[in-house]
């Protein structure tokens, strides 16, 4: 008796304290962990949860900063249900640190991994996993992959390219079935906490690959509301009952064309638009990793197609710039109308080896280092170059991606951004997929591999954008990459570098409890509480201020 009345005394101390069992804090991290609960209190009201609210359900991983974002949003997403949180995790070690700073926001809170909770049903997933593995006949085969009636192949093909570091799957080996297991057991996982606690909605910084794509794929296909953000701590979607998954991240970055129109019309909008561009060619848009190594100031900037031709010892005609793409960075993010980015690549390099009155410049991602991969790209370049009339620029070239603007006839890219980048500048863009901003009758879109192949043969005669499409060009621009998808706009987080950004160690603990004194956190608080509570299902945060700079225009 009295021993069992000292346990229940421990368990709401630890309880109040949100003490992580076997971890023991140190003074800074007691400082912080009290800071942030002192902080959130005024938000997240100590509430009696009572175990009928349900729960929501939400990820656990290592990078510390990115899962702080997202446990501010499932904190305020549990506060309007008055339910609990799951964490769940996809590996079997947990940040002790990082389990004690969550404890901090809310005490109704839990962390699992997805093989602690589907243990009792082990042996069923990995003969399920092997009999799907066995019935593969080539790696292609993986994309069709179905666990009932949820597409999941997509999502293995992706995180196998990830976690091999791959352009392509190559072969039907270990990693293959690995990856189809984790994503049968993310799926179980999703169905027993289901089951147990009722999933109220889900919380997730990501959708693709073997554990996110499994988790939004169940919360759509059971009409559950699920807040989704881009990279984690940028843009803030709210999707439910969504068509086609793929919708998510196009939908969320695509703004209404009534407000591109308005947009075109307003000095003001005109001119912000304008200005952001400038700062994006010349790599002065902080934070934008792929900007910043792309618009090198440092680098070679050629002025004229000639200069560009002699540079590189090439004969002068028409220069095509066809931009890469990370060819492992999850190829299948958006709809593609090819197998991954690799077969997009060989298809593009099998058709323009036919065409020999332009010359074709293949650039490299910008952050391709960021994504290693196993394809020799110079040699599958030389292999289709029998008019000498293909260049390859790869990441390391000192090259200054803004030049395109002034030297290019036309931009190729599967879904990439420099699409409508560079559409800006009139430079017309031919598309290998849908993607965010192919609906606005900018670009060349393609519905199939014989579209595309009509495109290409087709580039020497297309003509520049005129300068209606130029001007919605740089409006959408401005819309999409300076207002939808501006990072920045997440102000309860501090500014940190990516490197720093990835630490998990008291020091990043520190620099975002202290981020909280800011004035602009508070406004973004309230943005978040409002957009947490409305009972619209689809938005993402950032429709108020489109909202009200449309009505700001309509009524000017």
């Amino acid at each position: 008796m009295i021993l069992s009345v000292i346990n229940k005394i421990k368990y709401l101390v630890i309880k109040r304290l949100g003490v992580v069992k076997g971890f023991r804090p140190n003074r800074s991290q007691l400082k912080n962990s009290k800071k942030n609960s002192n902080f959130w209190k005024q938000f997240f009201k100590e509430s009696h949860y009572d175990g009928k609210s349900g729960t929501i359900l939400s990820e656990f991983q290592s990078n510390f900063f990115m899962q702080c974002g997202v446990a501010i949003l499932a904190n305020f997403v549990a506060r309007k249900y008055n339910s609990s949180i799951i964490y769940l995790s996809q590996g079997n070690r947990l940040s002790p640190l990082l389990r004690f700073y969550l404890s901090s926001f809310n005490k109704e809170s839990h962390v699992l991994t997805i093989n602690e909770i589907t243990s009792q049903r082990r042996s069923e997933i990995i003969s399920l996993s092997m009999e799907i593995f066995e019935s593969l006949n080539s790696p292609l085969d993986i994309l069709k992959i179905t666990y009932k009636n949820i597409l999941i192949g997509e999502f293995i093909y992706d995180s196998i390219l990830a976690k091999t570091k791959a352009a392509f799957v190559e072969k039907l080996d270990k990693s293959v079935l690995v990856q189809i297991e984790k994503s049968i057991t993310t799926l179980v996982a999703c169905e027993i906490i289901d089951s147990r606690y009722k999933i109220r909605s889900c919380v997730l910084s990501h959708k693709v690959g073997s554990f996110y794509g499994p988790m939004i794929s169940f919360t759509n296909l059971r009409k559950i509301e699920t807040f989704l953000g881009i990279g984690g701590v940028g843009t803030i979607g709210k999707r439910q009952n969504i068509e086609h998954l793929k919708e998510l991240p196009i939908s969320q970055f695509r703004p209404p064309s009534r407000l591109v129109e308005l947009g075109m019309k307003s000095k003001s909008i005109t001119d912000r638009s304008e200005e952001y561009l400038k700062r994006r060619i010349n790599g002065k848009v902080e934070g934008n990793i792929d900007a910043d190594r792309a618009f090198n100031s440092q680098g070679k900037y050629f002025s004229e197609v000639t200069d560009f031709c002699t540079f590189y010892n090439i004969k002068y005609r028409p220069l095509v710039f066809v931009m890469l793409h990370a060819f492992n960075d999850y190829p299948h993010y958006e709809r593609i109308i090819f197998d991954d980015y690799y077969h997009w690549l060989l298809e593009t390099l099998m058709i323009t080896s036919e065409i020999k009155d332009v010359n074709w410049i293949f650039k490299e991602h910008p952050s391709a280092v960021f994504w290693p991969d196993n394809l020799n790209l110079n040699e599958l370049i030389l292999e289709h170059n029998k008019h000498q009339n293909l260049v390859l620029l790869d990441h390391e070239e000192n090259f200054n991606t803004a030049c395109i603007k002034d030297i290019a006839h036309a931009v190729i890219t599967c879904i990439g951004t420099a699409g409508l980048e560079f559409s800006c500048f009139g430079i017309p863009a031919i598309l290998g997929g849908i993607n965010h901003y192919s609906s606005y009758g900018i670009t060349i879109n393609n519905d199939s591999l014989a579209d595309y192949r009509s495109s290409l043969l087709n580039i020497s005669t297309i003509e520049k954008l005129d300068q209606r499409d130029i001007l919605k060009a740089k409006v959408l621009f401005f819309l999409i990459e300076g207002v939808i998808r501006n990072v920045e706009l997440y102000e309860i987080l501090p500014k940190l570098g990516h490197d720093t950004r990835k630490s998990s160690n008291s020091g990043i603990m520190n620099s975002i409890v202290d981020s909280y004194d800011k004035e602009s956190s508070k406004s973004y608080i309230v943005r978040l509480n409002n957009f947490v509570m409305s009972d619209n299902p689809d938005g993402f945060i950032n429709d108020v201020e489109l909202y009200q700079m449309a009505q700001s225009l309509e009524g000017n």
